[in-house]
C-alpha cells in the first residue's frame, strides 16, 4: 500500500533531485587535460621534491609514453594497465599516458600483501603493469617516441580507471568508471570548490589505491593548477604537517587523517579548503580544523567509489550544527528505499541508493555481484541504480543525513 501523497513523491523524486547540469559528454579526461595545456603550456603542473614539470612538459612525456604502450602493447580501449610505484611525477605521466594510449589504469600499492597485488593482477587480465623495472625501460628508450599526441580512440563509455575495494566478501573487488562518469564529478567539482580565480593547488599523499586521490590529481590538472606529490617514504603525519605549512590552498582528506592533524601543535591559514570523504566526519574532527584555521571552509563529500569518488555533498557552517552529507550533486539523482525499494517518506530511515550520470559500469568479472548492487531503477526506464548498503533519511529542507550500515561492514 503507497501511502505517500502525490505531493510527497514529486517532492522525493523531482524537487530534491532536480540536479541537470550541461557538461561536455562527448570528451575524455585526456580532452580535458590536452585543453588546459593549450592554455597554459608553460605553468607549472607537477611538483615532486626538487623536480618540476610545466603543463606542456608532462603533456609531451604522457604522450611518449602513450606511444610506448601503443607500439610495445597495442593498448586497446578497455584494456588495463596497472600502476605499481611509489608516488612521483612519473605516476602522474603513467597515469595520463596510460589514458592516452586509450586504456585504462588501475593502482596497485606496492606496500600491499603480494597475495593481494597477485590476485589483482590476475584478476585484470593486464597487458602490462607500469612498475619500476618497466618504467626504467620506457626512460631508456624515451628520445625514440614521439611527443606528439596519437590520434585518440576513446570515447566517453570507455574505462578511465578500476579501483579495487576490500569489498565484504573478503576478495577484493573491482570497481569499473567510465571517462563520461568521471567527467561529471570533475567538471561539477571544479564549479563548486574553486572560484575561477584563486589557485587550485593540490598535494597528492595518499595512496592511488583509494579515489579521494581521483579529485586531488584531476582537479588540479584540468584547471591549470599545481599538484605538489609527497614522497611514499614520508611518514603521514610529517606529510600533513609539511602541507599546512605549504603554500597549498585546497586538501582533500578523510576524518582519520584529520584525527591525526589533532595530534600536531600546527596553525595555518594556508590551507583554505578541505574536502573531507571516506568515512563519517564529526564535530571533533572539524573542530581540529577550525582550530587549525578559523576561516577554513570544511565540506562534507559522501559517496562510495561505485558513484564516481562523491554523489553528495554539504559545506559545514561555522555554528555547531547537525553534520549531514547534502545534496546529491550534479546530474545525479538519490533516493532512500525500504526493502522493497519503494520510497521512504522524509524523515524515515532507509537505504540511501544513487542514481545518474556517475554510477560505475559494474564489477570487474563478477556479473552476478553487479546484477545484485546495480539494479533497474523503479523511477527512470532504462537507467540504474546502486544500492549502497548504507542508511540516511531525507530531512524536510532536502538534505540527507546518514544514519550508519544496514550490515556489518566496518567502513
Amino acid at each position: 500500500m503507497n501511502f505517500l501523497s502525490k505531493e510527497e513523491e514529486y517532492e522525493l523524486l523531482v524537487t530534491f533531485n532536480d540536479t541537470g547540469v550541461a557538461y561536455s559528454k562527448n570528451k575524455t579526461i585526456v580532452d580535458l587535460f590536452e585543453e588546459q595545456v593549450a592554455k597554459t603550456p608553460a605553468k607549472i603542473a607537477v611538483v615532486f621534491e626538487d623536480r618540476e614539470l610545466t603543463y606542456q612538459e608532462l603533456n609531451e612525456r604522457s604522450n611518449q609514453l602513450a606511444h610506448y604502450l601503443g607500439d610495445n602493447y597495442d593498448i586497446q580501449p578497455d584494456d588495463l594497465v596497472g600502476i605499481k610505484q611509489e608516488r612521483s611525477e612519473w605516476m602522474i605521466i603513467s597515469i595520463l599516458g596510460v589514458l592516452k594510449a586509450g586504456g585504462a589504469y588501475f593502482p596497485i600499492d606496492p606496500e600491499y600483501p603480494q597475495e593481494r597485488i597477485d590476485y589483482i593482477e590476475a584478476d585484470t587480465k593486464c597487458k602490462i603493469c607500469l612498475g619500476e623495472t618497466e618504467l626504467s625501460k620506457f626512460k631508456e628508450s624515451r628520445e625514440e617516441y614521439s611527443i606528439e599526441k596519437s590520434a585518440s580512440i576513446t570515447q566517453p563509455d570507455n574505462l578511465a580507471y578500476v579501483i579495487y575495494t576490500s569489498g565484504s566478501t573478503g576478495r577484493p573487488k573491482g570497481v569499473m568508471v567510465e571517462h563520461a562518469s568521471l567527467i561529471n564529478y570533475i567538471k561539477w567539482a571544479q564549479s563548486k570548490y574553486w572560484n575561477g580565480s584563486s589557485p587550485l593547488n593540490f598535494g597528492l599523499f595518499t595512496s592511488l589505491s583509494f579515489d579521494l586521490t581521483v579529485t586531488s590529481i584531476f582537479l588540479p590538472l584540468i584547471s591549470g593548477g599545481e599538484l605538489h606529490i609527497f614522497n611514499s617514504s614520508t611518514h603521514v603525519t610529517t606529510i600533513l604537517k609539511e602541507y599546512f605549512e605549504s603554500e597549498l590552498s585546497f586538501i582533500k582528506l578523510t576524518p582519520a587523517h584529520i584525527g591525526l592533524l589533532g595530534q600536531l601543535d600546527l596553525k595555518s591559514e594556508k590551507v583554505q579548503i578541505a574536502i573531507v570523504g571516506g568515512e563519517k566526519l564529526e564535530h571533533t574532527h572539524v573542530e581540529i580544523l577550525r582550530k587549525l584555521n578559523p576561516a577554513i571552509r570544511i565540506y562534507n563529500e559522501y559517496g562510495p567509489t561505485e558513484s564516481t569518488v562523491g554523489c553528495t555533498v554539504k559545506e559545514i557552517g561555522f555554528e555547531k550544527e547537525a553534520i549531514l552529507i547534502g545534496c546529491p550533486i550534479a546530474n545525479t539523482q538519490i533516493y532512500i528505499l525500504n526493502e522493497k525499494e519503494e520510497l521512504q517518506p522524509v524523515g524515515i530511515i532507509g537505504e540511501i541508493c544513487i542514481g545518474g550520470n556517475g554510477l560505475a559500469r559494474g564489477y570487474l568479472n563478477q556479473e552476478e555481484l553487479t546484477k545484485e548492487k546495480f539494479i533497474a531503477s523503479p523511477f527512470k526506464e532504462g537507467e540504474r541504480l546502486y544500492k549502497t548498503g548504507d542508511l540516511g533519511r531525507w530531512l524536510p529542507d532536502g538534505n540527507i543525513e546518514f544514519i550508519g550500515r544496514k550490515d556489518d561492514q566496518v567502513k
